[in-house]
């Protein structure tokens, strides 16, 4: 049947059999450019069903299939492609929907799991670690129960309450033994006295009893006597051992083995030849007994002490009062009393090092290895009587490099006046570490560094061999400025000595050294020597002309050879040769001319200067 429709009307047509034939007009806004199709509703469904089965896919997770010839869409999940969220739930009431559950372990729970992928599972296993229930055992007698309860707690668990064992009294002992697994009950005997126990009779001879309540009756049926003189014991017969000391006798059969044995002592004895006996009485009978009497020890004045130590009788002697009890002067028999302290009272011994010091009005100090020649710059702390200096690296004080721990050095031209004094090195320099001073033992308090406080410097290029004196009258330290002067000077200055301090010298004597050292007397050739040193400058001839006779030499050679060195020349005249001389005493010479009187003529004159040599 022919059907006019668009193809948005399409759904308003019958159904179409399979060769129903549809015309198409794929242009309908411009009907001169339409193009006329027509295709069959079978190809059209066909065509449907395939653009359906292309776009038909499954997504994560999801498998999705077209079924062509059924027309069937199946849509599914893939197994273990994905994770779902599953509904947890306690006792029907839902706790969540979550993609996970975790199980937390509770008091008393534990548990474990383990993947089993071959089952495609996790096995868990839950285990209850705690007490459910207790009970106590049954047993005969009279028992006490030690479990008191089975206590519910607030978590659900259940505690087992158990009874503390306890000691009634001191006669029972409880301990841990068997490393603290078990609990041990004993008895203390120390603890338990027999007349503690409660009988309603006494005990019987074979329990360790008399089988008594009275002491007759108990040494009755003992068999025993009665302590003290009593008539129980008449003798003792058919003995032929002599009771032990155990048994209350002797051990002997003669009073002197019954004495040995029993340690006794029948006398005591002096045995000394010389000195004082201690014995008062060998053996004295007091109150039925024997003893022996000895003299006490006592000290016989405050020079003696006696005391006790451990077993020993110590005798000493005080030396404190030794000499305070002199009554009559003591004589050390030309021996010195020696390591005495400064004295303080106008009573007390002196030491010859102090009478010194105070005869020149001093206080001697220890030498200082140096003494400063200028103020040295730095910070003094009161609380440690410390210099430190504000430089790092080695000090130099008066030209000498100040590095060993205890080096003594007088402070003596600090700008502030309370900080001289002597220091030691106490605090060596290093590199960022400044050196620090602390003031001496000697120097750190106001009576050690009151005026006349003397000491002699050993070394520095202007100090050495100077002594220095503290004049500041009675200063208080690190508050009063505290001066020092030149007592004595033992250096040599420049131009200070004159010939009335040399040592007395011998006639015709010159000192001085041919080589460095020290200065020697020369002797004559020794001066000659070192005049021989002399470059440029030489002898004024007048004050050599009375020594010409004796000590002038002059060296004569003929054609280069000697001749001979003499004091004087003789010149003889040869052949055809005339001579003559004239003295020029102006010029300290001899003018010789020597002619010749051969045919020719012709001449030389020779002026002769002699000299040391």
């Amino acid at each position: 049947m022919a059907q006019n429709k668009l193809i948005t009307d399409l759904v308003s047509l019958v159904t179409p059999n399979n060769d129903d034939i549809f015309v198409i007009v794929d242009n309908t806004t411009n009907p001169s450019l339409s193009v006329t199709k027509k295709i069959s509703y079978a190809n059209l469904k066909e065509s449907l069903q395939d653009m359906i089965d292309l776009m038909v896919s499954g997504g994560t997770g999801i498998d999705a299939t077209y079924d062509d010839a059924g027309n069937t869409l199946t849509v599914s999940v893939i197994a273990d492609s994905t994770t779902q969220k599953g509904i947890v739930s306690n006792s029907g009431t839902t706790i969540g929907t979550r993609q996970e559950l975790n199980l937390i372990p509770g008091a008393s729970i534990a548990l474990s799991g383990v993947d089993n992928p071959t089952d495609n599972r996790v096995d868990l296993t839950i285990k209850n670690t705690g007490v459910s229930t207790a009970t106590s055992l049954s047993a005969s007698g009279s028992t006490y129960d030690v479990l008191s309860a089975v206590q519910t707690l607030g978590d659900g668990t259940q505690a087992v309450r158990m009874r503390t064992l306890k000691a009634a009294s001191s006669k029972v002992d409880i301990a841990f033994s068997d490393a603290n697994n078990a609990v041990a009950i004993d008895v203390v005997p120390s603890q338990i006295s027999i007349n503690d126990l409660s009988i309603t009779a006494p005990l019987a001879l074979a329990q360790g009893g008399t089988a008594s309540t009275t002491a007759s009756g108990a040494r009755a049926n003992l068999g025993a006597a009665k302590a003290g003189v009593n008539s129980d014991i008449t003798a003792l017969s058919g003995m032929t051992t002599a009771l032990s000391i155990s048994q209350g006798g002797t051990a002997a059969g003669t009073a002197q083995d019954a004495l040995q044995n029993l340690g006794g002592l029948k006398y005591v004895a002096n045995v000394a030849t010389v000195g004082e006996s201690i014995v008062v009485s060998q053996a004295s009978l007091v109150s039925n007994e024997y003893r022996s009497e000895l003299k006490g020890v006592r000290a016989g004045s405050n020079k003696v002490a006696i005391s006790t130590i451990s077993n020993d009788i110590a005798v000493d002697v005080n030396a404190d009062n030794v000499l305070n009890a002199a009554s009559n002067n003591v004589n050390f028999n030309a021996v010195r009393l020696t390591n005495v302290a400064d004295p303080i009272s106008s009573n007390d011994v002196a030491s010859k090092s102090y009478v010194d010091s105070v005869a020149q009005g001093l206080q001697v100090k220890d030498a200082v290895v140096l003494a400063t020649d200028s103020a040295l710059t730095g910070a003094y702390a009161v609380s440690g009587q410390t210099f430190t200096l504000t430089a790092t690296g080695t000090p130099s004080i008066d030209g000498v490099d100040v590095t060993a721990l205890g080096t003594r050095v007088l402070f003596k031209d600090q700008g502030t006046g309370s900080d001289n004094g002597i220091y030691t090195l106490t605090t060596a320099a290093a590199s960022g570490v400044s050196p620090v001073f602390t003031r001496a033992d000697d120097f750190n308090t106001n009576a050690e560094v009151d005026a006349g406080a003397f000491c002699f410097v050993l070394s520095g290029t202007t100090n050495a061999g100077k002594q220095f004196v503290q004049t500041a009258d009675n200063p208080t330290l690190d508050t009063t400025p505290l001066v020092f002067s030149i007592l004595a000077d033992s250096s040599i200055n420049d131009d200070s000595i004159t010939n009335a301090k040399l040592s007395n010298m011998d006639a015709s004597r010159i000192k001085g050294a041919i080589t460095s050292g020290d200065p020697n007397d020369l002797t004559a050739d020794q001066v000659i020597t070192v005049l021989n040193t002399a470059s440029s400058n030489t002898l004024d001839s007048a004050r050599i002309a009375s020594v010409l006779d004796s000590n002038a030499r002059t060296a004569i050679s003929v054609a280069g050879s000697a001749a001979g060195t003499r004091r004087k020349i003789n010149f003889i005249a040869g052949s055809n040769v005339s001579i003559s001389a004239v003295d020029d005493s102006g010029n300290e010479e001899v003018d010789v001319t020597i002619s010749s009187t051969a045919a020719g003529g012709g001449g030389v004159s020779l002026g002769l200067a002699v000299a040391l040599g």
